[in-house]
């Protein structure tokens, strides 16, 4: 895999936290870094997949936005 390098500017207190977590899990900054990138544009893309599945099955159902906020509620009220 080919790599690249970045320079990244951070603030002293985000440098601070950056250290303290890269030390705690035994990393280094660049692999604390490169994981929290990673983790980061997963989450997106999950949230973006299960966006889209929620959007496909509304179409099919013809729900409403006001329709699954109701839903919403009502779930949150049973519990």
């Amino acid at each position: 895999m080919a790599e690249a390098t970045i320079n990244l500017t951070l603030d002293n207190d985000l440098l601070k936290q950056l250290d303290y977590l890269a030390k705690e899990q035994s990393q280094t900054r660049t692999a604390l870094i490169n994981n929290s990138i990673k983790m980061y544009i997963f989450q997106k893309q999950r949230l973006q997949e299960l966006y889209a599945y929620g959007e496909s099955i509304a179409s099919k159902s013809n729900f409403t936005e006001e329709d699954i906020i109701e839903e919403v509620k009502n779930y949150r009220k049973s519990k």
